[in-house]
């Protein structure tokens, strides 16, 4: 894969801005470019729209703290009428909805917002979502329910194991033209 083409850009940064990077670059072992690059890339792929989409920051705690008290089939429930959240802010960021593009979502999804981390493997048809976080098994939920929701919707059947701090989702994925078909039994 060849190396992506780059545009030499002249920005006026306070020198207060200036000092902020410089001493973060030098603390972390990378460059100055590389953390503005790396702070334009974050722009580029989420803030730009996720203020429009009605994103929140708030602690990972925060929102633990706040689902431990709801139940199990009541989390479900408000998760479900959330209606299709996944396919919708699919479609909002990249103009369409289908395999390439959901998983694209699943990516920047827990890429920028940090309440879990995401690993996925893939052997041929085979898919293995990994989701890794700290807090708690309802997390976990009511992340197997918007996954669930939106696979069911793109002809996928997932399986899933849910656990204390982590989800695995198991799926086959069978391309069609034009579509998805369900997998094999």
């Amino acid at each position: 894969m060849g190396k992506k083409k780059v545009v030499v850009r002249v920005v006026r940064i306070s020198k207060e801005l200036d000092d902020i990077i410089r001493n973060d670059a030098e603390a972390n072992g990378t460059t100055v470019s590389s953390i503005i690059s790396s702070a334009l890339t974050r722009y580029a792929e989420w803030d730009r729209l996720a203020d429009r989409a009605g994103f929140v920051t708030f602690a990972g705690s925060f929102m633990r703290d706040i689902v431990q008290y709801v139940p199990d089939e009541e989390l479900r429930k408000i998760v479900q009428n959330m209606g299709n959240f996944l396919r919708g802010f699919t479609v909002f960021w990249f103009k369409k909805a289908n395999f390439e593009t959901f998983l694209s979502t699943v990516r920047l999804l827990t890429k920028y917002t940090q309440a879990t981390e995401c690993e996925i493997h893939v052997e041929g048809r085979n898919y293995i979502m990994n989701f890794h976080h700290e807090l708690g098994r309802k997390l976990s939920i009511a992340i197997w329910t918007l996954l669930e929701q939106a696979m069911i919707e793109l002809g996928i059947k997932p399986t899933c194991e849910i656990g204390h701090n982590y989800l695995n989702v198991s799926f086959t994925y069978n391309p069609v033209a034009g579509g998805f078909s369900p997998p094999n039994a």
